[in-house]
């Protein structure tokens, strides 16, 4: 039988040296962890090398929960069977495990006796025959039944000559009894029987060794059958138990697929939603920026107002000065009115009181000093009118000037 591993993950270091003993003399190579994470590490670097983990939940670091959780959810290390061992859990912690997907592949209470190690052993990896072993073992019963063959035909051969001889022995008996007087025949006959009867005894012996032979034989051939009937049973086990784990990896191996498309249309859905995502930002970046530029146009449009604000101040005191123009316009327009009027007077009574002079001149003698000084008047008279008409005109057209 071909060299298997055990891999032990445990700290006790009795039930270790235990373990070791129990499975050398299985012919199994033994690599053994304190702890978890070394137990891990080991694995990985026998990776397709290790038959069989035996992991105890009780562990200086973690548990052996978490660490058979690793070794079920690693794709490398999902395939080696783990048999969990404790001295605290229950059944029912047990039970609660079997129930997960990342359960062992059998469990054992501590402590445990050689018998029940090997048969939790045998109902996890077996211990099936290869081909080869199968065949060695098909030659050796060929073997021993050719052997037992050859003994059954020896023993015949010796029981046909054991018969020949217990025939020549009585031929000779009687062959005494008949040459009694006769002594030198009798001796003769005498030695012969005696021959006979050595022969006979060996003969016998012989064919008694032969029969012990062919029992041992027998005895072999049926350890072998046996052998071979168990190691059939056996591989049967281990073809089911194989085909079972088989069956379980497909539908393990089905559901990873089934997690893996989930997966890929989650992250399918992931890039859709952070592709609009990124839309949504660039929109909201675009939009901040028209926003900047909204609040300086807002700020422009601020200022604007405030200018606005100003300019309808600024109307509206021209608007007061204007209508307070127009009212001085139309004061001044009727100063003009009165002063043409008063002009106009002034310049008839003074063209009466001329009249009345020269009339009164011709009358009254002296009076030219009196008409000089009235043309004096006059004229300025028509001067002070002209100058008022020519500030009106200016103050008139300067506010029309600031109305524009």
């Amino acid at each position: 039988m071909p060299e298997r591993t055990v891999l032990i993950i445990d700290d006790d270091e009795s039930l270790l040296r235990m373990l070791r003993t129990a499975f050398q003399r299985y012919k199994f190579r033994v690599l053994h962890a304190s702890d978890g994470a070394h137990g891990l590490e080991l694995a990985r670097q026998n990776i397709g090398k290790i038959d069989l983990a035996m992991l105890s939940v009780e562990l200086p670091t973690g548990n052996g929960f978490l660490v058979c959780k690793e070794f079920k959810q690693d794709p490398e290390l999902k395939p080696i069977p783990v048999i969990l061992t404790s001295r605290k859990a229950t059944d029912a912690d047990f039970e609660k495990h079997r129930k997960l997907k990342v359960r062992a592949d059998d469990y054992l209470h501590k402590p445990f006796t050689d018998e029940e190690l090997f048969q939790k052993v045998g109902n996890v990896i077996g211990f099936a025959l290869s081909a080869d072993e199968y065949t060695q073992l098909e030659a050796k019963v060929h073997d021993f039944l050719e052997e037992r063959g050859r003994l059954e035909a020896e023993i015949r051969e010796k029981a046909d000559r054991i018969s020949q001889l217990e025939t020549e022995l009585a031929q000779l008996k009687k062959e005494s009894k008949a040459a009694k007087g006769k002594s030198d025949e009798g001796d003769e006959l005498r030695a012969t029987v005696e021959r006979l009867e050595r022969e006979l005894k060996e003969a016998d012996g012989d064919a008694q060794k032969a029969r012990s032979e062919a029992e041992k034989a027998a005895a072999a051939l049926d350890e072998a059958n046996a052998a071979l009937k168990d190691a059939k049973a056996a591989h049967a086990e281990a073809e089911a138990a194989h085909a079972a784990q088989r069956d379980e990896f497909a539908e393990e191996q089905k559901a990873h697929r089934e997690l893996l498309e989930e997966l890929r249309q989650e992250r399918e859905q992931l890039k859709t939603e952070q592709d609009r995502h990124q839309k949504t930002k660039s929109t909201l970046d675009e939009t901040r920026i028209e926003l900047k530029d909204l609040k300086e146009r807002v700020k422009g449009l601020e200022k604007d107002r405030e200018r606005f604000a100003e300019l309808e101040k600024r109307y509206a005191e021209l608007e007061a000065e204007k209508e307070r123009l127009d009212a001085n316009a139309a004061a001044l327009q009727a100063t003009v009115g009165e002063l043409e009027r008063a002009g106009g007077v002034a310049a008839s009574e003074l063209q009466r009181l001329i009249l009345d002079w020269k009339d009164q001149s011709e009358k009254v003698p002296g009076l030219e000093q009196d008409k000089s000084r009235l043309e004096d008047e006059l004229e300025a008279a028509v001067a002070t009118q002209t100058e008022l008409r020519q500030r009106l005109r200016e103050r008139l057209q300067k506010a029309l000037a600031e109305l524009d």
